[in-house]
């Protein structure tokens, strides 16, 4: 889907993905059957995003999740598992250089490496320079539906850009 106002424009777009995974492990010594598999799932993949941009600004929203069915059911491997990778919201300003961008994101830059919940906030130093700040909660992939607020954690950076002619 996509609109166009003069220098205005959004779109919205996505994919949605399934793969069926069945496996059949044979023991040393054993017989295996092709009625009887091991390990038998179904994995569901959904990216959506939405932005709006114009000459001055830019939004978007972003999520990005799997879903996870497995139909050998035990007690050490639950029958659904889900994960949220990313769902966050961004905005940028292109005047004043301001960045804002807060919910579960990846950046791996700063002192931040991997996965987290909270938010990066990007602003101009000088014309060559702009800072970073990040601060939030690294998200542990055990136990990964929960917000970890026991360990916060934040970092920061400086980008600089032509500093030196061809550089």
């Amino acid at each position: 889907l996509r609109r166009k106002e003069g220098l205005k424009r959004t779109d919205v777009f996505g994919r949605f993905s399934q793969i069926y995974y069945t496996a059949f492990i044979r023991k040393e010594n054993d017989s295996f059957s092709l009625s009887d598999p091991q390990q038998s799932l179904l994995l569901s993949f959904a990216d959506a995003s939405w932005r709006k941009l114009d000459a001055a600004k830019e939004a978007r929203l972003v999520f990005s999740g799997s879903h996870e069915w497995d139909f050998e059911d035990t007690p050490e491997r639950p029958e659904l598992e889900y994960r949220i990778r990313s769902m966050y919201g961004d905005y940028k300003n292109k005047h004043n250089g301001l960045q804002i961008t807060f919910g579960r994101q990846s950046v791996n830059s700063g002192g931040v490496l991997g996965r987290f919940d909270g938010g990066v906030l990007g602003f101009k130093i000088k014309p060559k320079f702009r800072g970073y700040l990040v601060a939030g909660f690294p998200v542990d992939f055990v136990n990964h539906k929960e917000l970890q607020t026991n360990k916060p954690m934040f970092g920061g950076r400086v980008d600089a850009d032509a500093l030196l002619p061809n550089w």
